[in-house]
């Protein structure tokens, strides 16, 4: 077994925003010269995530919805105990949580092993800043 690494910068537009990241994994796929193994995208931050879903507008709309209703991003009087980098976004930090900061999927002959309209998307949670994200493949 082989194993290559990649890392990905990117950055939102928005304060919360869903990228699709899918072309920065397969290139990265592509790079790494193997036909078939694992792929694991990990957001190295905990007010993101890096989550698998359906590429329609109308879902990504109602993710942003139920988020707010899990995870609430106004600032409420139980926040005001918390310190440090935490105490500016709770909410992003739990988000994150929630959906996780990782995925793992397959591909065979160097392709993602993806449904027909699925997509591999970076979730900002926390504000416009530069984050990075880990592609790890391992694979022969």
């Amino acid at each position: 077994m082989k194993i290559y690494s990649d890392s990905v910068p990117l950055q939102s537009s928005k304060q919360r925003e869903a990228i699709n990241i899918n072309s920065r994994v397969k290139a990265a796929v592509e790079k790494s010269a193997l036909r078939e193994g694992v792929v694991i995208v990990s957001s190295l931050h905990s007010d993101c995530a890096v989550i698998l879903l359906q590429d329609d507008p109308a879902i990504l709309d109602l993710l942003d919805r139920t988020l707010d209703r899990l995870a609430s991003s106004e600032k409420s009087e139980e926040d005001t105990g918390l310190t440090g980098s935490i105490g500016e976004n709770p909410a992003a930090h739990v988000q994150g949580a929630l959906l996780g900061q990782r995925v793992v999927i397959t591909f065979s002959e160097a392709r993602l092993d993806l449904g027909p309209r699925e997509a591999i998307f970076f979730v900002e949670l926390g504000g416009i800043r530069p984050r990075r994200l880990i592609v790890k493949i391992l694979g022969e």
